[in-house]
């Protein structure tokens, strides 16, 4: 299931799930967890096949400035806004949405630029391309379950194992 992060919180608090995927920013606000790093490694920009951003031989931050920028969290720490102000570069305004599919078809359609982390660029589609470098942004992707859940159910802790096993 894929849910908004404010969602994602809600549905762990309610007991509705045991597990769940999502930036730190997200898994920060759920109590009563236990939390795996699945990703901490470096971030790329992506933008629109067609965009003229791609023409930028040495493409910084400072060139996202006038740009959409497509995000998927509205929480109240803002990594773009905390980016921004480290970077220098003024974006137009952002634009929310629910999904990373939905970020990325924004993305291809031109209505802006959008950040991913560095391992989903095998799995770009043709009409989105990588701008400049990989690097560091200040979030990580985490595995976060009850640990109560976990005890109850033999699956949830099969779970758990294995992705302890691979993180």
């Amino acid at each position: 299931m894929q849910y908004s992060y404010s969602s994602l919180v809600e549905q762990f608090r309610n007991g509705m799930l045991d597990v769940i995927f999502c930036i730190n920013h997200c898994a920060e606000k759920v109590s009563y967890k236990e939390m795996i790093d699945v990703y901490t490694g470096d971030w790329v920009t992506v933008c629109s096949a067609k965009s003229p951003l791609l023409t930028i031989e040495d493409f910084k931050p400072l060139n996202l400035s006038g740009q959409v920028i497509i995000k998927l969290e509205a929480g109240t720490f803002d990594s773009l806004a905390w980016e921004a102000n480290r970077s220098d570069f003024k974006p137009t305004y952002s634009v929310i949405t629910n999904s990373l599919t939905s970020k990325l078809s924004l993305t291809a359609t031109g209505v802006g630029v959008c950040r991913i982390p560095s391992f989903l660029k095998a799995y770009l589609p043709h009409d989105v391309k990588v701008i400049g470098q990989p690097y560091y942004l200040n979030r990580k992707f985490q595995c976060t379950y009850s640990e109560t859940a976990s005890n109850q159910n033999s699956d949830i802790l099969l779970f758990i194992d294995n992705v302890k096993e691979v993180y």
